[in-house]
């Protein structure tokens, strides 16, 4: 059976459908202990995902890392195939050997964000180094990502290793627009964010709720 998994690798449509109709097992493994679908992916197939599940393909099969399909797809940034997979029954937030969840492993795709989310991925859930998803958007001024893990119930003060929150990372880094989100969705703002962004305005206000300076 080793012949589907070299069909899948190669990208050959047509021969993952003959071989999986003639009785191929969509979950037989190569020497790796890489299945099919984990191929498919890691090479965002979407096609050759479908016809893997249609054909019993477990979509919470795990590789030598305790790493899934979705695992891969969230890694690669492939949102129709992660959509697939969950629409199969993945669990979305399992967790790999080292820690990691899918959500855990996507990078600048707003889209792989929403679908997670919107299929049950816990929206704060610490990485290995104890930090929430939003920390990481916030660090690098993402708003369009902050705002869908808010949209979907992050907390807005979520703390890292040092507790510092999103909104300090977002005045650290110069990111007016990510710290008015968080305003806007109810962090607590010190009078130091206002200080470190250099937002005169904001300071003032601060100060007249009664902020010490």
């Amino acid at each position: 059976m080793g012949c589907l998994v070299d069909a899948v690798r190669r990208g050959d449509v047509q021969e993952v459908a003959r071989l999986l109709a003639a009785g191929a097992d969509p979950n037989v493994r190569d020497p790796d202990g890489r299945t099919p679908l984990r191929i498919a992916a890691e090479q965002c197939r979407a096609d050759i995902a479908e016809l893997l599940l249609k054909h019993g393909a477990d979509p919470n099969a795990r590789d030598e890392r305790g790493r899934t399909p979705l695992h891969r797809a969230a890694d690669e940034g492939c949102a129709d195939v992660a959509e697939l997979l969950l629409d199969y029954g993945a669990d979305p937030n399992v967790v790999d050997r080292g820690g990691w969840t899918p959500l855990h492993l996507v990078d600048i795709h707003v889209d792989l964000l929403e679908i997670l989310l919107s299929h049950g991925a816990y929206p704060d859930v610490a990485d290995p180094g104890g930090e929430a998803p939003i920390i990481k958007y916030a660090i690098d001024g993402y708003v369009d990502e902050v705002a869908v893990l808010l949209d979907h119930g992050a907390c807005s003060e979520a703390k890292d290793g040092f507790f510092r929150t999103p909104a300090f990372h977002v005045a650290e880094g110069g990111h007016v627009d990510v710290l008015y989100l968080l305003l806007d969705r109810g962090a607590r703002v010190t009078l130091r964010e206002a200080a470190l962004i250099g937002d005169v305005y904001l300071a003032e206000e601060l100060l007249k709720q009664g902020a010490d300076p």
